[in-house]
Formats: structure tokens, sequence, C-alpha cells
């Protein structure tokens, strides 16, 4: 039974918050602006938002994640209701959880009514790395925030917050750094809190490292939150605000260097390292007239940042000196023989199956002696923290345990262990091969290799020889683990992060081969990676563009590169999705899946699914957005997501079209590559090369170029001779483009979607139908088309004998030049598949696609959709109409899917659809999709229940 507490519980509640936030604004939430700053400064002055996230249930993975717009709306009420006041913040190491901890508490103390945190009285932030194993909740307050001269005793502390648990949050800092009690017989004071056993009424946030969170299982019913470092916003703010403010030109020099590398989401995006590139724009002059051109280079500038007693530059210091002392050199070379000495520690460590990033004292002394460790710390490359541990006494009777501070080491990022790591994996190799061996052979499975890159890429850059012994190791787990794999990527049936994963293998053997400099030697070992002749690379960075164009300026006529896809997907339109569906089946097959689960849910729940799914920050992908309905919105949220991680926002093409040229290519995709207009000179050079002559697809689809550019590009289509495949959606087409179409009479595919804006350009490009005899599949959606142009439309259709697919929109036609074009079209014999889309009078085309349907007896795919009235509404489908078309279609031998989407079909014309489609004679029939605002929510799991090939969209 607790004591009873010492004088009045109010005054005890008063003094307590007065000495917690002078604890916060004076102590916790100061911080250095780099490890060589003495001075401290608070974190409201210097903090900078980092990206936020808060995972939500998922239908099909688990999880959604939605992004917060800033730390004030982290204990959002929507998750309060679902887990209560118990959150988890989890990121890697330097993404910015502790600092983000500390905003939290610097608000509460200086009560910002912005705070999450601003309606509780009492704010206990605990470092748990200073926790001990049997250390109760009390007692940890006492010593960790508290004055030694308080009069608070750890048991009147635990009554108050037991007896006001409403009013009480708790922020448990660095979970990965606890150490559990071993015994299970002891006292779990903290776990007991975690668990919710204790204290479940608190507000409680637990911090941690991925890797903890994975493994704490114990820990459930907690709202996650993922701290993902800066964005690209983040960083500019940070640099031209907090770090440049005085000299901004500085700034957007920096700013324009990470741009051009796309380094903002690979490097800058870890404040720390953000700080760092900062430190090093003041600090060296030189790499303002020379940038670092590699990610070895680079790292290698910013480590020599790292020198005994450095400072960052004042604007009233001096420059007028030009070149290095000598009493530099030899600071920089005190810096490498520092790193050298750590090396062999930084790749042990990071060998680990459970990768050591923080080590103990006593056996660094050991292993590097004390002068090492003094001069890690002086220069800012290791940190040293102080983590209470336990001690039994084996001569106490009572075995009770005393405290002792144990000093933990760690390097200043994770990254800068890596650096130093790999620097030493090269020079390994040098001093002992069979050493050097063991370690590269630890490496078995993909996921392994990625997860030490950079490692291996530190290595590559010092040292060509470890770069080709890596890259054998790296073709063998190809080999093994993903060449099975290699069709299914290329072919884009495997699921959408498997071959993010891939990608991400691919892109690692690429820019091992850039950073060794290797000029050309490597290529042999990478032709195994691309055996099939194909680069397939979606959503690249430009440091990736710059790598995969160093591989290709060296590729011999024996290293066969015969397609090369470099994708950029979006979800911002029903086009872009079509894009998307073209290239990876697998996330169209898992977009329907979404929408049949959503389907379900009724119109409340949707409009509650997306609210809590409505991001507060605007990213590429996440744009046009706004448009979608609620059902759209959650259907193709995931997705979004799933692009969002995997593509770079920015990329430079330029270095791999200079490199085209070089190439004997048969199938050339640029799809999504918005900034290729800015480039066009160099594809018109690359596709004018007689390498490219036997080029056979071409796919420049959603590159949203100029009728200008497009001209420029067009002169260059008398090359391509042998061209079969042409995908051109979502650019601006003029005329001179449509005679130049005329001349290639092998095209036998053609996407012309949403690319002819004027009536005049649309007839040349129809008129140039009729001279492409091997046509089989035209995709001719969202192009302005009159009277005279649909005539010559139907003209040219009358010559296309081979067609097989016919796509095509007509919102804007009058119904009289119908009956003509769709009699033309019933007298292509061969059409597998018709899309007739967007028109206005979806009843009398409905009427003569019976009458023309049992001349189409090889039809698999057909596909309708309506269009609003000038008063908005959509038509609703004549029963009679539908229904003859229906019983047709059922006499189709090859059916596999009807649509009739945009219109309004009554609930009986429905029941009386599925019966006789029940029936279809074709036994490939799969899907009849009608819209899904047409079947109301109580009719909806009865329909799915019964109705196996009923699609609702």
């Amino acid at each position: 039974m607790l004591p009873p507490s010492s004088g009045p519980m109010f005054d005890i509640d008063s003094q307590l918050k007065k000495d917690l936030r002078w604890f916060y604004s004076n102590k916790l939430c100061k911080i250095p602006l780099s490890p060589w700053e003495g001075q401290k400064i608070p974190i409201g002055e210097i903090y900078t938002n980092v990206q936020l996230l808060m995972n939500t249930p998922n239908p099909q993975e688990g999880q959604l994640q939605v992004p917060l717009e800033s730390h004030h709306q982290l204990f959002s009420s929507e998750a309060k209701q679902r887990y209560g006041s118990r959150s988890i913040l989890r990121g890697k190491a330097g993404s910015g959880k502790s600092t983000t901890v500390a905003r939290l508490a610097y608000d509460w103390a200086e009560m910002d009514q912005n705070s999450p945190l601003a309606s509780y009285d009492l704010l206990f932030v605990l470092r748990m790395r200073n926790m001990t194993p049997n250390q109760s909740f009390g007692d940890a307050i006492l010593r960790q925030l508290l004055p030694m001269d308080s009069h608070y005793t750890k048991e009147n502390l635990e009554r108050l917050i037991r007896e006001n648990e409403e009013r009480v949050a708790i922020i448990f800092d660095g979970y990965d750094e606890y150490t559990s009690p071993a015994d299970a017989a002891s006292p779990h004071y903290v776990m007991d809190i975690l668990r919710g056993c204790r204290l479940r009424h608190c507000c409680i946030l637990v911090t941690m490292r991925p890797w903890k969170a994975l493994e704490s299982e114990e820990i459930t019913d907690y709202t996650v939150y993922e701290v993902r470092g800066f964005s690209p916003q983040n960083v500019d703010h940070y640099i031209l605000e907090k770090s440049f403010k005085n000299r901004p030109e500085m700034g957007q020099q920096l700013i324009s260097y990470l741009e051009v590398n796309d380094l903002k989401e690979s490097i800058a995006c870890i404040p720390l390292l953000t700080s760092l590139l900062c430190h090093l724009w003041r600090s060296d002059p030189t790499v303002l007239d020379k940038p670092p051109t590699s990610l070895g280079e680079l790292f290698s500038c910013l480590c020599a940042c790292f020198q005994p007693g450095a400072k960052e530059d004042h604007p009233s210091s001096s420059s007028d000196d030009e070149g290095g002392s000598s009493e530099d050199t030899e600071e920089v070379d005190e810096v490498n023989d520092l790193l050298e000495a750590m090396g062999p520690t930084a790749l042990d460590g990071l060998f680990r199956d459970q990768q050591e990033l923080t080590f103990l004292y006593p056996t660094l002394k050991s292993a590097l002696g004390r002068d090492v460790l003094h001069k890690g710390k002086k220069t800012g490359l290791l940190i040293f923290e102080e983590k209470l541990s336990f001690k039994t006494s084996l001569k106490s009777k009572l075995s009770r345990a005393r405290r002792k501070k144990a000093k933990r080491v760690s390097f200043y990022h994770k990254s800068i262990q890596e650096y130093c790591a790999g620097i030493h994996l090269a020079r390994v190799l040098e001093m002992n091969e069979e050493k050097f061996r063991g370690y590269v052979l630890e490496i078995t499975s993909v996921l392994r290799a990625i997860d030490l890159s950079y490692v291996l890429l530190f290595a590559s850059w010092k040292s060509l020889d470890a770069a080709r012994a890596i890259l054998t190791v790296l073709v063998n787990i190809f080999q093994k683990e993903l060449e099975p794999k290699t069709d299914g990527f290329f072919q884009g049936s495997l699921g959408l992060r498997e071959c993010h994963q891939m990608q991400k293998f691919f892109e690692l053997c690429l820019h091992i081969n850039y950073e060794s400099q290797s000029e050309g030697s490597l290529n042999e070992q990478l032709q195994f990676v691309h055996s099939c002749g194909c680069v397939r690379l979606v959503g690249i960075s430009t440091y990736t563009a710059e790598a995969l164009a160093y591989y290709l300026n060296y590729v011999t006529e024996s290293q066969v590169v015969d397609s090369l896809e470099l994708i950029q997907l979006s979800m911002q339109s029903t086009t872009s999705i079509r894009e998307l569906g073209r290239h990876f089946p697998s996330a169209e097959r898992l977009h329907t899946t979404y929408m049949q689960v959503y389907t379900r849910k009724t119109t409340k729940e949707l409009e509650g699914l997306r609210d809590s799914c409505m991001p507060k920050v605007t990213t590429k992908s996440l744009q046009g957005m706004e448009h979608w309905n609620n059902y759209e919105f959650v259907s193709k949220f995931h997705l979004v997501q799933v692009l969002e991680d995997w593509q770079s926002s920015r990329t430079n093409l330029c270095p791999v079209l200079g490199a085209i040229s070089n190439l004997q290519l048969t199938k050339l995709v640029l799809t999504g590559q918005q900034h290729l207009g800015k480039s066009v000179s160099l594809l018109r050079e690359a596709l004018e090369s007689g390498n490219l002559s036997n080029l056979r697809c071409l796919n420049l689809s959603h590159c949203e170029m100029t009728e200008m550019e497009t001209e420029f590009l067009a002169r260059s289509l008398c090359n391509l001779r042998e061209l079969e495949e042409l995908n051109l959606a979502n650019n601006d087409l003029g005329k001179e483009f449509g005679g130049e179409l005329a001349k290639l009479n092998k095209i036998k595919t053609l996407v012309l979607e949403g690319t002819l804006h004027n009536a005049e350009v649309t007839k040349t490009f129809v008129k140039a139908f009729e001279s492409l005899p091997h046509l089989s599949y035209l995709e001719f959606r969202h192009n302005t088309m009159d009277e005279d142009g649909t005539r010559i439309f139907t003209n040219s259709l009358r010559q296309l004998r081979c067609l097989q697919a016919l796509r095509f929109s007509s919102s804007d036609l009058p119904f009289d030049v119908f009956p003509e074009l769709l009699e033309v079209i019933g007298k292509l014999e061969e059409l597998k598949n018709l899309q007739v889309l967007h028109i206005a009078q979806p009843n009398e085309v409905l009427c003569y696609l019976a009458r023309i349907l049992p001349s189409l007896s090889k039809i698999e795919d057909l596909r309708i959709s309506g269009f609003k009235d000038g008063a908005g509404n959509y038509v609703m489908i004549d029963e009679s109409e539908v229904m003859e078309l229906a019983e047709k279609l059922c006499e189709l031998g090859h059916l596999r899917m009807f649509s009739l989407l945009q219109v309004r079909i009554s609930l009986p014309l429905l029941t009386r659809m599925i019966e006789s489609f029940t029936d279809c004679k074709s036994s490939n029939f799969e899907i009849l999709r009608i819209s899904r605002k047409l079947v109301t929510p109580s009719h909806t799991s009865e329909l799915f229940d019964t109705v196996k090939f009923l699609r609702l969209w």
C-alpha cells in the first residue's frame, strides 16, 4: 500500500508543472546545430516539420498510411476512438523521432494551444535508455526530470498520476534502447504500462525503430504513426529559413544540387544529414565550384567536416583564403585515420543479423583504445550517451540492485557508419582476400543485399576490385532468387511491391557499376542481370538515370540491350489508370479487388473512410484526388501510396537519352516522363540515328509534350519504317505528325487518347488510318472530332480488315453520324474488343449494336458507356433495348465481358440481365459490369453472394 502524500495534492500538481516546464524549456528542448556546437538553442527556433503518416486498417495489405500536416495532428480524435490515447511513433535512425518528441514537449512547456497535448495537465518525457529493467515509473520521473532537492517521492508521484490518469500524458522515447527484465518474477513496471495493465487511461506515446516495432507483439491496440524525415518541401524550408536565412543564394545552390542529383528523397530526407550538408556547403568553398558527382565522393566530403574542434562558419568570418592550408590537410588526414581505425567495428556491427548501431563503451575501448574514442567524440563522428544498467550484488542477502551508468557509443548517423564500413571492406580485400570473401558471402538474399546497399556502394567507390567481387555475389543471388521471376517483372504480372523490390536490386547493381567508374569492365557481369536484353525501371531518380546512362554508354554489340522502358506512373485520371494497367496488369487486378471490397460499404462508411484517408499534404501522385467521389477515392488510395513510395518526384533523363544512340533498340518506352519536352532534341537525335531504324515499339504516352515539341519530333518518324506499335496518349499532336503517321504502314497498334484537340488536325490523323492496312488495335478516345471527321474516320475503318480492337469515345457527336459508323464496324469480322464510350444517346446505340452483333461472332469484350445530359443527369436505359442486346450477346461463343456504365438501370432490369447472362453460351464469360451508383447498398451484399460474375464500378 502506498504511503500517504506529504501535503495537498493540488500544491504538488502546481509545483510539478512548473518543474517539468522548466526542464523541457531549459534542458530537453535545447539542441546544438551540429556535433561541434557547444551552445544549444531552443528547438522552436530550428525545428522544421518532418513527414508523419498515420497507419489505418486496410482490407488487402493491413494498412493505409495517411499523411499528417504536422505534429499538431498526432493523437487525432479518430485514432482516440479506435485505440484510445495510446500511440507508437516509429522511424529509422535520424528520421526525427526524438526531435518530434522534443517539439511536443516544447509546445506543452510553452503552453501552445495548437499542441496536441495542450489539454493535458502533466507531461512526462522519459528516455528509455536511462531506465533500468525493474525501475518503477515514479523513480524514473524523479531521476530524469525533477530537481535533486525536490520534495516528491516516487510513491506520491505515482499516486498523483493514478488518481488523474486522463489529465496525464507520458512519452517513452527509445523503446528499442530499453532492456526488459530478464527475470519473469521481477517487477515489470514500464512494460505493464505499455501493455495497458497500468495507467491505461493516460495518453501514451512510445517511439522506436522499425525493427523493434516488428518484435513488439505484446504492445497492441496502438495507433501507429511513422516518421519519414524531411519531405522535399521540408528540406527547402530548413535550408532557406533555418540554415541559410542570411545567405539565401548559397542555400539555393545547395537546393539546386540536391534536386539535380535527386538527393532530397534519399539523403536530405534525414534531418541529421541535412544539417551536415548545410555545414559542408558553408565550410568548404570547393564544393560550390565542383560539387561531388557520386555518393562516395559526397560522403567523403561530409566526413571531412568532422574535424577536431570544427565550428560552424559565421557570416562575419573571413573567407579570403584560397585553397586548403597544411593544417586543414592534417585535420582531414586525422579524420581518415579515425575512419580507418573505426572501420572494423562499423563493418562487424552492420554485418550482424540484427545490425548493431550502438556499442558499449568498454567493448570499444578494448578494441580501439581510449585515444581513438576521445578523438571520435571530439570530432563529432561518435556520439556518447549514458544508459542506466542493472548490476546485482551477490554479497547482499537481499540481492538488491545497484545502478551503474554505462556509456554507449554510436556513429553520428547510420549512413556515416555505412561509409566507414564500406571503406574498410574495400581495404579488407587489399589485405586479406579470404576475409573479404567471408564478408560478402554472408550476403545471401535480395533483402540482405538491399539492407547493406550503402556499404556495398561505398566499397565499390573505393575499389574496382571490390565492386567486381560484390557484383559476382549479386549475380549469384539474382540467378537463384530473381531470375525465375523476371518474366513476371517485365510483363507486370507480379505484384507492385514485389516488382518494386526487384527494381531496387537492379538499381543496386547499376549503382555499384557507376560508383566504381568501371568504364565498361563490369558490363559483362551486369549483362547477367539483364540477360533478356530488357531494361525496365519505374520512377527512377536522376542518380539512377546517371548510373543507367553510364552502363549504356559502354554497352558493346555482344551485350544486347534491345528494350528500354523508363516509366512514370500515376492515378490522376482514368487515362493514367489504364496506362498503369497496360504496364502492370497485376495493379489493375488489385484495383478491381479494392473496388469490390469497398462496393459493399454504405455511403456513410465511405465518407468516414475518405475523411480518415484524406491527405493534408500535396504530393505529385496525390494531385487530382479531389474530384474523385468517396468510392473512387478509397478504392484507389492504396495504389496511389504504393506509387508514391516507389517513384522519385523528379528525373532528368538527358543522360539516358544521350546514350540511346549507342543501342540497337527494338522497344523504347518513356511513359509519363513529363519533362521529356525539355530534352526532345536529344530524343529526336536518337530516333534519327541508324541504330534505332529497327525500332518496333515507341511509347511516349503521358509525356504532356506540346504541339510544337511533337511537331519537332514528328520529322524523325520517317526513320522508323519497321514501327509496329505507337502510343502517343496525352500529348498535343499537330498536322505534321498525322502526315508522317501515314508513312508508317507496318503499324499494328496505335494509341491516340487525349491527343487531338483540333478538329482539323483530327481529320489528318483519321485520313492516315486508311494507309495502315495491318492495324489491329486502335485506341481513339477523348479526341475532338466533328461530323466531317467522323465520316472520314468511317471511310478509313472500311480499309482496316485486320482490326481486332477498337476503342473510341463520342460525347460531342450528333447521332445521325452513328448508323453508318456502326454499320461499318459491323463488317469488321476480326473484331474481338469493341468499346463505344461517352455516348449521349445510349439507347439508340444499343439498338444498332443489337442489329450488327450477329456478324461480330468473335467479340470477347463489349463496353458501352453513357454521358450526362444537359441537366447533368445520366440517361435511363430502355429495358427492351438492353435485353435484346443481352440475349444476342449470350449467344456468342467467345464472350468474356460486357460492361454498361454511366447509365441508369432499374433494379428489375438488372435482375433480368443477371438471369440472362447466367445462361451465357460462352464458357469464358466472367464479368458483367455496371455503375455502382445503380445498386442500392441494401442489395449489394445479396447480389455479390449470389452472382459471382457481377462487378460494380
